[in-house]
């Protein structure tokens, strides 16, 4: 047999099944605008929330500048790159950022 005779075979089972065409399409679209609803409100006038990116730049080369440089210049990010402590600010390290992590900072 050849493949294209069971793939077309399957294509028209598929087409005759009521069942198996809601259940491809329209239960996903339903599934999907029930969450949208529940997450992302009804379209109000709602901003996106400000999201916070904690970075460590290891490779301090200009791409890396660049790319950071572009990931703060949107509105919806704000990325930090060092944090407060005792009155002197300090770059974020692998370390340091566990251990935020950890503390739940």
């Amino acid at each position: 047999m050849n493949i294209f005779t069971l793939i077309l075979k399957d294509i028209k089972m598929f087409g005759k099944s009521k069942s198996s065409i809601a259940l491809t399409f329209f239960v996903p679209m339903v599934i999907t605008l029930i969450f949208g609803a529940i997450f992302g409100g009804f379209g109000g006038t709602s901003q996106l929330r400000n999201m916070k990116i904690l970075m460590v730049d290891q490779d301090k080369s200009d791409v890396s500048i660049q790319f950071r440089t572009v990931l703060d210049s949107l509105p919806e990010l704000s990325v930090y790159t060092k944090y407060k402590e005792k009155d002197e600010f300090i770059l974020f390290s692998e370390e340091t950022m566990d251990e935020l992590i950890k503390k739940g900072n």
